[in-house]
């Protein structure tokens, strides 16, 4: 149980204080009405920080959803947290590396 209490903590600070500032430029850019718009909206939704965020906050979610469904026990509540991590952390990896390749070519 404290697992997820902590999960939900983790996903309450990075879509808190962690994403505040990239979401305030992205809604600056979205006020404006001219030609730039696009392109700084653009600018400011491409923040590594936003697409992270929203990462951890899905991946985060489903692990609680069967922490909150299935009640395992302590190890096996940390085995899908760590897991969790790792899915995050490989997934934001991939997503970098794709990105790295489409500039390159």
């Amino acid at each position: 149980m404290w697992a997820s209490y902590a999960a939900l903590l983790l996903m309450g600070i990075l879509s808190g204080p962690v994403a505040r500032q990239p979401m305030r430029a992205l809604r600056q850019a979205a006020r404006t009405a001219d030609d730039e718009t696009v392109s700084a909206a653009r600018a400011a939704a491409s923040s590594a920080i936003l697409r992270l965020s929203l990462l951890v906050r899905v991946v985060f979610g489903l692990a609680l959803v069967y922490l909150m469904t299935a009640k395992p026990d302590a190890a096996e509540s940390l085995l899908v947290l760590g897991l969790a991590s790792v899915l995050t952390i490989a997934a934001n990896r991939s997503k970098r590396t794709a990105r790295a390749l489409q500039s390159a070519a």
